[in-house]
């Protein structure tokens, strides 16, 4: 079973800014879709999955506080791993 933890959308967001990594994971009308590494203070990496407004003039994310409580963002505990592959290729003559 994955390690979760929950924090508050806007420290989250501070957070995806000086990510480890970010991955492009699908597009729609209006948005993109991130899935960020993140490295907390005590070195442990979480992944964070979020949507950014499709262009600039759009001020829309997944951090946007429409109003009202604090939305609470779930982040899950990764770590890297070397993974090999093969893979056929042409021989040379």
């Amino acid at each position: 079973m994955a390690i979760t933890k929950q924090l508050p959308a806007d420290e989250v967001q501070e957070l995806v800014w000086d990510s480890v990594e970010d991955t492009y994971t699908g597009r729609s009308r209006w948005g993109i879709y991130i899935d960020s590494v993140i490295k907390d203070e005590n070195g442990d990496h979480w992944l964070v999955s979020w949507e950014d407004g499709a262009t600039e003039s759009q001020d829309y994310n997944s951090f946007t506080n429409w109003g009202g409580e604090p939305e609470m963002m779930t982040l899950t505990k990764v770590v890297k791993k070397a993974i090999v592959v093969d893979q056929w290729v042409e021989a040379d003559a």
